[in-house]
Formats: C-alpha cells, structure tokens, sequence
C-alpha cells in the first residue's frame, strides 16, 4: 500500500501510486517517477493535496489494509446516482413537480443500488470529493446516500448478531429518503454560495426545507418516505426542526440520516467556510457540544466504519519521527494502527530497525502532533467513548428489532 505525502513533500524520483487529478484531467498517471518541474507544476496547481507515494520498503515489510475494494464500491454508487440526481434537479430548476411517473425509474435504481450495497457492504468508508459533479446538492445528496446505505447494513448485520444468514431488513425506504433528503434545498442552492452569513429570512427558508421536501413528493410514494425526509432535521435532544421531536419520537432511519448528513455537511468545502478534515468532524460529533444532537446508538455504528485517518497517512509524532497509518480501528477510530518508518529527520528506517506496528495510544511515549498541516494535538487527551452496558445493549437491540417489524412484518 503506497503511503500519502503533502505536496509539499515530495521529491524528485518518487513514484506516483495513483492517478493524479486536478478538475477532472489527469496531471500525471499512475507509475509516474516525479521531476523536478512535475512538483513545481503540482504545487502551482494543488498545493493543498495529498498524493499517493510508492514506498517498496513498507510495501514488503507490513501488511497494510488494502482500501482498494471499498473505494470502489464508493466510486461505483456515486457514479450510479450521477443520473438521476440530474434528472431530479432538472425537474426542479424547470418548475416540472415530481410525479409517479418521474420517480418510476429513480425507485428501480434505489433498488438496484441497495443490492448493491448488500452484496458488496464495503469494510470501511471511502468518501471522494469530485469536482466534476454539476451542483453541491448532487454531490452532497450521493454522500449521504451511500453513508445512510453504510450505516443501515451495519445495523443490519448488528440485529443478526453476526449471523450471516436469517431476515434482513428492508433498506429500501431509508435508500429513497438519504437520496431525496433534501430535495427542498434545490430550489435555493444558491444559499450554499453566498459569501458571508445568513440573514434571517434565508434561515428560516432553510428550516422550511424538509416540509416542502416531503409536500414536493409525490401522494403515491411511501408515507414512511416522506415522513423520514420530514424529520431528517430533528434532533436527538428536541433542538431540532420542523417539529422539534426528540429521541424515539423521530424515525431511526430519520435518525441515520441525519448522522450522514451532518457529517457530509461538516466536511464539504463551502465558499464562505473551510472544509472540516473528517478526523475533525468526527471528533466533534463524537465528543464535542453537538453530540447531543445525535442517536448515540447510531453515531458509534458510524464512528465504528468511517475512515478518518486514510491508510498510508503519513502522521509526525511528538518525538519528531514519522509514523505511516497501516490498519483502521473500529473500537476506536481515533487511534489507528501506525508504524514508526522515519526518523525525526525524515529519513527512513532501516529494515533492521523498524518496530511491529502498534495502535495509537498503546504506548506512553508516542503522541501524534499533526497529519499535513493538520493539527492532531487534541487527540492524546481525549475521554474514552461511553460503552453499553449490556442492559442498555439488550433494550437497544431489542427497540430497533421492534421498529423493524413494525415497519416490515
């Protein structure tokens, strides 16, 4: 597995692991052995990126976690709903409301892209920023879906309790409601590139768009449908809208969705607001003021799949040595499993020397301190996640078992 350099590290005589794009044109293929004029070109034009470097040393030595299968899933669900994202926001923009009719082929490719899911649920998730997308609300609309589908298998396969076979669960409904979630934001995308604050009256135009998303439906699509897309809003503690309902009061596919899509939103680069780093956003959710906006139940599902740390990061450590990111940690995402593989002058270590990987925080004497420009300071101090006592496991089991079947007997 190649491991993942700033731009502004690279060096002449690397080879490029992936294909390097910049507004959908490759700058350089995959194989490529990098120039001196090839990172002065790079750092013109991306200077932000992070690019994939062979390493033959760590690729023979460590067994690194091989991502390649999830990011397919991802680019293959996303290139699904390229299309019809489309076609819905074209009906919008031209004033055509959504029929039965309209919505005829949109239903057959949800469904299709929920087998997809279930006969492919990929480990981890991949998500890819891709500019050649025509609106935000398209992209977003294709994040929240495949998350939504991500964490709703996840459940799936928690009520089964390991077992690889026995009922599943429908996920159909909770496939149209992520990608239909916000269909009333399109009539004003445009909110989404105003320079600067909101004023009042486009506040209030944001909480009006799950109502108006759920009345632009059309009468003969499933009731629960609209009504997921009705509370997607809604928070955990009350604080949310368009009818300020809490907890059990909210449908849990409602609840899933709106994990996704917060951590979409949070993520996503706005012309008035940096993006957030999904390590970030994660931390934020998990442990910051606004957890309380979420399930808890369905924010560890998350936290238990998402990649925040992408495997062949490159973290400087407090001691000055470089540690490579080799394994995602599901009991904690926070604290990946990492090899020590250069020295505090940069240079690599010897194969000789080189120490057995570790997960972050099992030894005292290392600390990260930054991941690119990121600062990661903040995650060698942090509280441990609440766990479950099995009671509260028992009842959460048992709730959402009871929810399916009242759903789908």
């Amino acid at each position: 597995m190649p491991i993942l350099l700033p731009v502004l590290d690279l060096k002449p005589g690397m080879c490029v692991a992936k294909h390097i794009e910049y507004n959908c044109r490759y700058l350089l293929p995959g194989g490529h052995f990098l120039t001196g004029d090839d990172i002065t070109n790079l750092q013109e034009k991306i200077p932000g990126r992070m690019i994939y470097i062979f390493d033959p040393l760590l690729d023979e030595v460590v067994d690194f976690y091989n991502d390649s299968y999830d990011e397919g899933a991802c680019y293959q669900v996303r290139g699904y709903l390229t299309k019809i994202l489309q076609k819905v926001d074209g009906l919008i923009q031209s004033q055509v409301s959504l029929s039965a009719e309209n919505l005829a082929g949109m239903e057959h490719t949800v469904r299709d892209l929920v087998h997809f899911l279930v006969d492919n649920p990929a480990v981890l998730a991949v998500l890819k920023q891709s500019k050649s997308w025509d609106s935000f609300m398209q992209e977003h609309s294709a994040s929240v879906f495949y998350l939504s589908m991500l964490i709703g298998n996840t459940l799936q396969n928690y009520l089964r309790g390991g077992r690889e076979t026995g009922p599943g669960i429908s996920l159909a409904p909770l496939a149209a409601a992520s990608f239909l979630h916000d269909l009333g934001m399109i009539s004003i995308e445009e909110l989404y590139k105003k320079n600067g604050p909101l004023t009042d009256e486009e506040k209030q135009m944001i909480r009006e768009h799950p109502e108006n998303g759920a009345s632009m439906l059309p009468s003969s699509i499933d009731p629960l449908i609209r009504q997921i897309v009705r509370q997607h809003h809604e928070n955990q503690d009350g604080s949310g809208y368009p009818e300020g309902r809490k907890g059990k009061e909210m449908h849990f596919f409602a609840r899933i969705i709106r994990v996704a899509d917060a951590f979409c939103a949070a993520t996503a680069q706005k012309r008035y607001q940096r993006a957030k780093s999904p390590l970030q956003a994660l931390h934020e959710m998990v442990f910051g003021t606004y957890r309380r906006f979420y399930d808890p139940i369905i924010l560890k599902i998350f936290a238990s799949f998402l990649q925040p740390f992408p495997i062949g990061a490159k973290l400087k450590l407090g001691n000055g040595q470089q540690a490579i990111v080799t394994h995602h940690n599901p009991k904690n995402p926070f604290a990946p499993e990492i090899i020590v593989a250069f020295d505090s002058n940069g240079f690599p270590i010897g194969r000789g020397s080189l120490e057995t990987p570790f997960y972050l925080g099992e030894r005292s004497d290392i600390t990260v301190q930054s991941f690119g420009e990121e600062d990661l300071s903040y995650i060698n101090h942090m509280p441990d996640q609440e766990k479950l006592s099995a009671e509260e496991e028992k009842e959460t089991k048992r709730y959402f078992t009871e929810m399916f079947d009242l759903v789908y007997p």
